[in-house]
């Protein structure tokens, strides 16, 4: 998911949008891709669960590869995940630990 300062009070930040991205067997919803690129933290969390789905993981080295390759190929300059640094360990909100990743404290 891409997040920074939307409204998701309805509109098209809201809920309503299934998955536009399929990879390793899952669906992703890449919130640029319909103009949704601006949130907070919690505005995106909560984007996130109005669309049915959970923050990025990046909890593979396979599925950073991709979301690195959509973002350059798609022009983004950064995205934000649901990832979180405890104790020197990202954890990532599908539940696992996976620290081999390029990690900005600052989202650019």
């Amino acid at each position: 998911m891409s997040l920074l300062n939307l409204p998701l009070a309805g509109g098209r930040c809201g809920g309503g949008h299934g998955p536009n991205h399929q990879f390793g067997g899952q669906s992703f919803l890449v919130s640029w891709r319909i103009g949704c690129s601006s949130f907070t933290k919690q505005q995106g969390d909560s984007f996130c669960r109005a669309n049915g789905m959970r923050s990025l993981s990046i909890d593979s080295d396979a599925k950073e590869a991709e979301f690195k390759r959509l973002v350059a190929q798609e022009g983004q300059r950064f995205f934000w995940t649901g990832g979180s640094v405890r104790g020197g360990n990202i954890r990532w909100p599908s539940g696992r630990s996976h620290n081999n990743v390029e990690w900005s404290n600052t989202g650019g």
